[in-house]
């Protein structure tokens, strides 16, 4: 077999398996447990209704979450397959866009499979990050779009890569880092600037601004809601200058060199030495660098914002969309070396890879008794559900101490109505059962911040506290304790 029908085998293979291993890390999901993690918790509590914005969180991806509820009902099974989706249009898209930059299929599913030696997507994705997850989604469905109108230059692409640029921009802030990096790195290259210097750019920005107008609005109107977590970006408190530069380039380094740390390595192990196959054309040379200076650029413009606007704390899961273009620009870079041999074993290695983390994802969960990994994901939502069950509560206004309870509670009565501090309030006139409820490890009554909540239906004097305790899932010996009052509603005036 040649190099070039390997590679065509390789790519419906791997489309297959791809879905298949997606799909297998849903299922695991839902069999090892219903639990929804913080992140995820979050979005089924703002789901519940829809707004133009949500605080301190852009508006897309609870919107997503709302549709999937209303596809495939509000139970974990929806959380996971919209996450499960999102994986899959990272995934593919990576392919598509290798594809586009070096014109060789092996090289784009190398691309793709290279992906998971990025623990950020591989690892971290399936537990956590599902904003930016839907992030790093629009950043390669937006840097596709872009490619494509950069070597044919029709409207349609100029148009596209408006609404994949606005959607983009719903997600997370820092996906205008990226735009603006792909734009001027774009600039930088002569034969691409007639591209960005003709009206059908304009299309492009009015595509932009219809998607973004109102959830832009809102913004502009809530702004002390909306940049609610902006604090965490600056320094703390009796920080001096130098020592917030410091701290702000030292997390960037780190940063970059997290996100880098497997896939260069191995892609260098794997390549150097290995003899030239073939030669790169100009077009997809001044393509790969395209990509290359956007990164750059991107690195850039952090710096820039630790030297202006004294951010001092970096993650490496807040630069994802930024960095995600790393891994096609790596493999564009070594096109020429990537012959038989290097695509076999690197295809062996990402699957010995993916095995691995498809056993290790539940064995956290699974084995946590025994590793010391207790979770989020052990605590028995099941069976203090039923415990409320029995106690009378079935359907009503469920006013839960935080996201995580009150997402997890919904997911159990999903006909029912979450409230949390700062979420909302409730009407004082109830026909319906309202459930108000905390964690309750150690302390007894009601928590104060929830007597507000009580208040309007009863003196807080009055109402009886009850309690619900039962053993973590796989991890019998920890217990979990919520404490609740539950107003019936011929108790409410």
């Amino acid at each position: 077999m040649t190099y070039e029908e390997e590679g065509a085998v390789a790519t419906r293979r791997f489309s297959l398996l791809l879905i298949i291993y997606l799909l297998c890390h849903v299922a695991v999901k839902v069999l090892v447990s219903h639990n929804a993690d913080l992140d995820e918790a979050e979005q089924v509590v703002w789901g519940q209704h829809l707004s133009l914005g949500y605080g301190a969180e852009l508006p897309l991806y609870t919107w997503l979450q709302a549709i999937f509820f209303s596809l495939f009902g509000t139970n974990i099974i929806a959380v996971s397959l919209l996450r499960g989706s999102l994986l899959f249009v990272v995934y593919s898209f990576t392919y598509l866009n290798a594809l586009e930059i070096t014109g060789n299929r092996s090289c784009a599913v190398v691309a793709a499979a290279s992906l998971i030696f990025v623990p950020l997507i591989s690892w971290e994705a399936q537990r956590i990050l599902i904003t930016m997850l839907l992030a790093t989604a629009l950043t390669a469905v937006t840097l596709f779009v872009f490619l494509r109108m950069l070597r044919t230059g029709f409207l349609r692409y100029y148009l596209l890569f408006g609404l994949a640029a606005g959607l983009g921009m719903l997600t997370k802030y820092n996906f205008g880092i990226f735009l603006i990096s792909l734009v001027l790195s774009t600039l930088s290259i002569h034969s691409f600037r007639s591209r960005l210097a003709n009206w059908k750019v304009m299309a492009t920005a009015a595509v932009l601004l219809l998607v973004t107008a109102a959830p832009f609005s809102w913004i502009l109107f809530h702004s002390d809601a909306a940049l609610a977590k902006a604090g965490k970006l600056r320094p703390d408190a009796g920080v001096g200058l130098l020592r917030g530069y410091v701290a702000g380039f030292g997390d960037l380094f780190s940063a970059v060199v997290g996100f880098n740390a497997l896939l260069v390595p191995i892609i260098l192990v794997l390549f150097t030495g290995a003899p030239v196959v073939e030669d790169r054309s100009p077009k997809n040379k001044q393509l790969s660098n395209m990509i290359g200076r956007t990164v750059l650029l991107a690195i850039f413009i952090c710096l820039l914002l630790v030297f202006f606007f004294h951010v001092t704390h970096f993650k490496s899961r807040w630069l994802l969309p930024l960095l995600y273009p790393i891994p096609i620009w790596l493999v564009a870079m070594m096109q020429e070396k990537l012959g038989l041999r290097q695509f076999r074993r690197f295809l062996v290695c990402s699957g010995v890879a993916a095995c691995l983390i498809l056993i290790a994802l539940p064995g956290r969960i699974l084995f946590a008794r025994y590793t010391g990994t207790y979770s989020r994901m052990n605590a028995p939502y099941d069976l203090l559900s039923a415990d409320l069950r029995k106690s009378g509560f079935t359907s009503g206004i469920i006013v839960a101490e935080n996201l995580l309870l009150g997402g997890n509670l919904k997911l159990r009565f999903p006909d029912s109505r979450v409230v949390v501090p700062g979420s909302g309030t409730i009407p004082v006139n109830n026909t319906v059962p309202i459930l108000l409820i905390w964690d309750a490890p150690e302390r007894q009554g009601v928590p104060e911040y929830l007597a507000p909540f009580v208040a309007p239906l009863l003196p807080v004097s009055a109402v009886e506290v009850h309690y619900a305790e039962a053993p973590s899932d796989y991890v019998p010996e920890r217990k979990v304790r919520l404490g609740f009052i539950l107003v019936l509603p011929q108790s409410v005036p």
